[in-house]
């Protein structure tokens, strides 16, 4: 991954913006239902709202400076790699997030960003599996009659996939990690309409 600059990020997470104020603002979108206007607003923004989270952590990779680092042993891991990637599905969607490596010969790598952000081991954020966790409670005692019509599992990026609460995601919940943390949850992505740009 190449880390953005300064203005890179933010531009882009401008444009989204702007893309989403000026197709609400147009003629195209003063035809649609209110729940297609809805679903479009749901997807478009949280798209903004990972384009903001990814930029937060680019910089964070851009301001991070070498520091001195040994393991709970006293032994000091000083040969430093940078644009080290891992993947983090979030409440708003997936990001890469890069931070440098800290590197000693026959020693499995330090990432001392991930405890100053608090990142988990796995790939799925707190607030997913905290997300996970409430939905799971709410079908197991009953109070949420059709869990599945809410309760979305983040493959890629953007891309969802819809499971059962019952059976397929609880089994998920108790296989993903320690203490049964779970797999993650998320708004689902709206139906696929024409794009912004080719409504007349």
């Amino acid at each position: 991954m190449t880390v953005s600059t300064d203005s890179d990020e933010g531009d882009v997470c401008v444009a989204q913006f702007d893309k989403i104020r000026g197709f609400l603002a147009g003629a195209g979108s003063m035809g649609w239902e209110h729940s297609a206007v809805e679903n479009y607003v749901r997807t478009e923004g949280f798209e903004l709202l990972r384009l903001l989270l990814q930029d937060h952590f680019d910089r964070r990779a851009q301001n991070k400076a070498r520091r001195d680092v040994t393991d709970a042993t006293g032994v000091r891991f000083g040969a430093v790699e940078r644009g080290h990637d891992r993947a983090l599905s979030t409440v708003v969607g997936q990001v890469p997030v890069t931070r440098l490596a800290y590197r000693h010969r026959g020693a499995k790598n330090l990432y001392p960003a991930d405890g100053v952000a608090n990142l988990p081991d796995e790939q799925y954020s707190h607030g997913l599996r905290q997300l996970t966790a409430i939905e799971a409670a709410r079908a197991e005692t009953g109070r949420d009659r059709a869990p599945h019509h809410r309760l979305w599992v983040f493959v890629r990026g953007d891309q969802r996939r819809g499971v059962p609460c019952r059976g397929a995601l609880t089994g998920q919940l108790l296989a993903a990690g320690p203490r049964g943390r779970g797999v993650p949850a998320g708004p689902p992505a709206s139906p696929r309409r024409t794009r912004p740009g080719n409504h007349g």
